[in-house]
């Protein structure tokens, strides 16, 4: 028997979980944008995370898992590696949180998801 354990486990909803942008996130507010973002991508099966930002990152992982996408993570963000991503996954696209990645991502023919959310107008408890 397999046990589910939530991201966000023995955390309270008004506990501090990460900072974006130098404003603490609670993990209310974390969840609440995952759902958020989640519900906002696109119905496709795997998710390129290029995202950079480390909460980001986990935002975008945790709104992609939402989803039920699995997740490529390429070794680095260069044409040739995501020219290959595109001709392997080619139901994807990528979640950036720059303007490079979100430029090169184009560039190889990717529908591109901006992973940033208003995480201050996120709220919802308890952890999916």
């Amino acid at each position: 028997m397999s046990a589910t354990v939530p991201l966000l486990a023995g955390h309270a909803a008004d506990s501090v979980v990460t900072w974006i942008g130098g404003r603490p996130v609670t993990a209310a507010q974390f969840c609440g944008a995952a759902r958020a973002r989640a519900a906002a991508l696109p119905s496709s099966r795997h998710a390129i995370n290029l995202c950079e930002d480390a909460a980001t990152f986990m935002l975008a992982a945790a709104a992609a898992w939402l989803r039920g996408q699995a997740i490529v993570l390429p070794p680095d963000r260069l044409v040739r590696t995501l020219a290959r991503m595109k001709r392997d996954f080619p139901d994807s696209y990528c979640l950036c949180d720059g303007a490079q990645t979100e430029s090169t991502s184009r560039e190889c023919g990717f529908a591109v998801v901006r992973a940033d959310v208003a995480i201050e107008e996120a709220n919802a408890w308890p952890p999916p």
